[in-house]
């Protein structure tokens, strides 16, 4: 009986991180709908970092919401702080660029 449990708890976390693939995948192909997007965006790493952090609050909500599914608490605990910790990180990155570009801009 255990053993089943703890294929249940491990399907679980497998189901989250696929949904959390599949939503980074899809964000991010959503950033290359045009075609300018796409010839413009060739080398910054601008959308990928936007998708991710659009993908981290998804499992943060799906882990709240959903937390019966995932019973361990400690895992669903440091997936959490991890998620706002990687979120927090690249939010500052993406806006660090955002405002360096926009200087360079106003400079010119």
């Amino acid at each position: 009986m255990q053993k089943k449990s703890e294929n249940i708890q491990n399907e679980a976390y497998s189901k989250l991180m696929w949904m959390a693939l599949l939503s980074f995948l899809f964000m991010y192909s959503l950033m290359y709908v045009t075609l300018e997007g796409i010839v413009r965006s060739l080398g910054d790493n601008n959308p990928l970092f936007i998708a991710l952090i659009l993908t981290l609050p998804m499992i943060i909500i799906e882990i709240i919401l959903l937390g019966g599914l995932n019973r361990s608490k400690t895992i669903n605990l440091v997936v959490i702080i991890l998620s706002m910790f990687i979120f927090v990180v690249f939010y500052h990155v993406v806006s660090n660029r955002q405002d360096s570009i926009l200087n360079s801009i106003e400079s010119r």
